[in-house]
């Protein structure tokens, strides 16, 4: 099973940065990687930039606790029990967005390079979470 987690602080509060990134469906709002994220009866359908569908189940979501979960069920990844996590936090002077995956790639000679993909994938859109925090505020 191979693991990878991003993550990056911020300086706004745990709330401010929930309403960016705490809804399943926003997820195209942020990253810029997704051209849609549309969700209907507990599932999303991501579009990719360029093309390509995968099709996510929301496992769990709770906005009290700041969190949700998803399976990627199908998509163009030759990959299995893909399950992941983002998630904010409180840090120090603000807070922190933890994304992290655990899945299994079906040619395990493949688990290094998927792992650095999806770690590039996380990091663009933490860092477009970045850049949109900036623009809001100006000072972010």
């Amino acid at each position: 099973m191979a693991t990878v987690t991003e993550q990056h602080d911020y300086r706004s509060t745990p709330e401010a940065l929930w309403t960016v990134v705490g809804s399943p469906d926003a997820l195209s709002d942020w990253h810029p990687a997704i051209a849609a994220s549309p969700v209907s009866d507990g599932v999303r359908r991501t579009t990719l930039v360029g093309g390509g569908e995968l099709v996510e189940l929301i496992v769990e979501h709770s906005d009290e606790d700041r969190f949700y979960v998803y399976d990627i069920t199908e998509g163009p990844f030759p990959m299995r029990s893909y399950r992941s996590r983002i998630a904010v936090e409180a840090a120090d002077g603000g807070s922190r967005i933890v994304w992290r995956a655990d899945f299994e790639p079906d040619d395990p000679a493949s688990e290094q390079q998927m792992m650095e993909t999806f770690a590039g994938i996380y990091r663009a859109g933490l860092e477009a979470v970045q850049d949109r925090l900036q623009g809001e505020t100006g000072s972010m």
